[in-house]
């Protein structure tokens, strides 16, 4: 049905996909004054709409980006009109166009959730939508989208440090709002039905090479005005999203089996996709066929836990030092998350003392050897594991005498626990978490005041922060001490020189219990939707 409204501006759509460049998108458009592109990244007024606590948050973080835009009047009132739709109205196409309808240009809404709209829906949509509006859709290659968008549930919105296990996946890609998100063929399929020529592709790996004569190219198919500096911005200027979204330093690789995990919930879509996408999806099958033949990553015999909320809260977790039992124990479970306390060895007045300065660790200056296979970092007292220990002739250890040698390791571990720390105090200020500490006889003893600090130091950063205090006796049980602030006690502690010996069902029972409380399975459930 072709759309009969010619007395107003087109309004264009763009419906996903997700995690397929669309920031790029809305930071692009929103630079040139031939298109209106509201200040809500995605207006969600058809579906997907948020809960009245997120709409305020997204409504004060566009008005806050309205002194820098070129039309802020317009956004202005745009804005209040937003505001005023109530959540609950069903959403109408007569309202659509009064909230999005601009009368000297066209407009554009981004949101990816339009994908999921039914056909007769999409019907409607078209049949009231002005003259001469398109819809885009961006797609990427699958197994980059999906694996930015497992980053996005679990890191960015979500609460882990490490990967997610072989459990998570399966039980995140078998939702069905998933399973839309990368089913291309359905989209194309029910969209160009109505929209005919009016849908347009456009490929995440286009806007990769080329960002700029994708955008030119994008102009000319909605028959926008472009503003008249882009013939002179600097090349890199078009790389500002894509960019971004290439900065996940800080969230750990999928391996080879969680890859495969992908690659069998994707391969049935592909399939699918090959009339609409026939070059496109026979590479991206023969690249999953491939990876399917590759040999998964070497990993430890697993110790099996029945129950998913555990596997999840394994990784809300994060030590803090004199934890090296507790990090076998994730070890052993095939999860291996790099952490800056996992393995190092430090009392609590040296976490006290780094709380306090956050200061530079491992200074080459201040480095002594104290272990075959431990350096001590004299400023703050922690001892990390460490390749630069070297046994002299009659036995004593030294750091590396190799100048080459010593400059090469010293480096490599120096940047890795410096890239450790940096994520540290961001994840401790953006990530709420459990936290945990063993407390022992002797230099990690810890005693109430210091256990008071600390928490105090963890719950200052981030009010949503759990610290659980672990310390060796015979009563089982965990007690709430104070608001945030948890006690157990283990039977047994792996000695200092055998970690490996450690009691597993004792931090087993301990994980089955914490995730029978409600203050943990609140940390939990950020990782159902």
């Amino acid at each position: 049905m072709e759309p009969t409204d010619t007395t107003r501006n087109p309004v264009h759509l763009c419906i996903g996909a997700p995690r397929a460049g669309t920031p790029w998108l809305f930071h692009e458009f929103s630079l040139h004054p031939g298109l209106f592109v509201p200040q809500i990244q995605e207006v969600r007024y058809w579906n997907s709409r948020r809960s009245d606590a997120e709409r305020t948050r997204a409504i004060g973080t566009a008005a806050a980006r309205l002194a820098e835009v070129h039309d802020r009047e317009a956004q202005e009132t745009w804005l209040a009109g937003f505001s005023q739709i109530p959540q609950t109205r069903a959403p109408s196409v007569d309202e659509y166009l009064d909230l999005m309808c601009q009368p000297d240009r066209p407009a554009m809404d981004i949101s990816p959730t339009l994908c999921f709209l039914d056909r007769d829906r999409i019907r409607d949509l078209r049949a009231g939508l002005p003259e001469g509006s398109k819809v885009l859709y961006l797609i990427r290659e699958p197994m980059e989208r999906l694996a930015s968008q497992i980053r996005l549930h679990f890191h960015i919105q979500g609460r882990y440090r490490g990967l997610p296990s072989v459990e998570d996946l399966k039980d995140f890609l078998s939702t069905p709002l998933q399973r839309k998100r990368w089913d291309y063929a359905t989209v194309i399929d029910t969209w160009g039905e109505v929209f005919g020529e009016d849908l347009h592709i456009l490929r995440y790996e286009d806007i990769q090479r080329d960002p700029k004569q994708t955008l030119q190219d994008l102009a000319e198919i909605l028959g926008v005005a472009l503003s008249a500096d882009i013939a002179t911005r600097p090349e890199q200027s078009f790389f500002h999203e894509i960019g971004a979204q290439g900065r996940n330093a800080q969230h750990p690789a999928l391996g080879v089996r969680e890859q495969k995990v992908l690659a069998r919930a994707l391969e049935p879509d592909l399939k699918s996709a090959q009339p609409v996408l026939a070059q496109e999806a026979g590479t991206w099958l023969r690249d999953l066929r491939r990876l399917k033949r590759r040999k998964n990553d070497a990993a430890p015999a697993r110790r099996r836990e029945p129950d998913l909320r555990v596997h999840k809260l394994m990784r809300m977790t994060e030590s803090l030092g004199d934890n090296s039992e507790y990090g076998a124990w994730q070890r052993d479970r095939g999860y291996e998350p790099a952490s800056l306390f996992r393995w190092a060895n430090l009392s609590a007045d040296d976490l006290l003392g780094y709380f306090r300065s956050r200061g530079p660790l491992f200074q080459r200056e201040t480095l002594r050897a104290c272990g075959p296979t431990r350096v001590q970092d004299g400023a703050s007292g922690i001892t990390f594991e460490s390749g630069l220990v070297d046994v002299a002739a009659d036995g004593q250890l030294r750091l590396q005498p190799d100048p080459d040698l010593f400059e090469t390791l010293y480096t490599a571990e120096k940047q890795r626990l410096d890239f450790l720390a940096t994520r540290f105090w961001s994840q401790m200020r953006h990530k709420p978490a459990l936290y945990i500490i063993k407390s022992t006889e002797g230099r990690s003893r810890l005693d109430s005041e210091k256990l008071d600090q600390l928490h105090r130091h963890l719950r200052a950063e981030n009010a949503a922060h759990l610290l659980l205090w672990v310390e060796e006796g015979e009563n089982w049980g965990i007690t709430e001490l104070k608001d945030g602030l948890l006690h157990a006690n283990l039977s047994a502690f792996a000695p200092e020189t055998a970690v490996s010996d450690y009691a597993p069902q004792g931090w087993s029972t301990l994980m089955a219990d914490l995730v029978e409380r409600e203050d943990i399975t609140g940390m939990i459930r950020q990782m159902q939707r």
